[in-house]
């Protein structure tokens, strides 16, 4: 028991089940690019889903009225 409450996913559920998660790297640098363009994501171009990359997509979620998981997708 890890004491978190399935609810706490319940909204997002739905996102994850039919996310297709972005994993090569040509598809990151493609993502980090573009989040850089638009100003979310400040980090290197280099295909490495990171922390900063992370919080680079759950800030253009929360901009952009997303569920916020953030997830390479």
């Amino acid at each position: 028991n890890t004491g978190v409450s399935a609810l706490a996913f319940a909204t997002k559920l739905d996102v994850f089940r039919h996310a297709v998660i972005v994993t090569a790297p040509h598809h990151i640098r493609q993502l980090q690019s573009a989040l850089k363009q638009r100003g979310y994501y400040d980090g290197e171009i280099n295909g490495t889903f990171s922390p900063a990359l992370r919080a680079a997509i759950e800030s253009f979620e929360r901009a952009h009225g997303l569920t916020v998981t953030g997830l390479a997708t």
